[in-house]
């Protein structure tokens, strides 16, 4: 397994050997965690060199509701 590499576009670490793409830039192989990375990349590359990063967000996933405590639980008023 190869040392792994910064995605330039979110940040992440990938492993160059399984990255969802690479794209040549100016003599340098760069690796990508997604396809989506990729084509921000190849369309502004020199914004990404020049520091700039996506903000990566996680899904939300909500499964049911939020349970009212049960009155034994609740804190007591003072």
């Amino acid at each position: 397994m190869a040392d792994k590499v910064l995605d330039p576009v979110c940040g992440m670490m990938v492993d160059p050997d399984r990255a969802a793409g690479h794209v040549d830039h100016k003599g340098t192989t760069y690796h990508f965690c997604s396809k989506g990375c990729v084509a921000k990349f190849t369309a502004t590359p020199d914004a990404y060199l020049s520091g700039r990063r996506e903000v990566m967000s996680a899904p939300v996933l909500q499964i049911g509701g939020l349970k009212k405590p049960s009155p034994a639980l609740s804190p007591q008023p003072s």
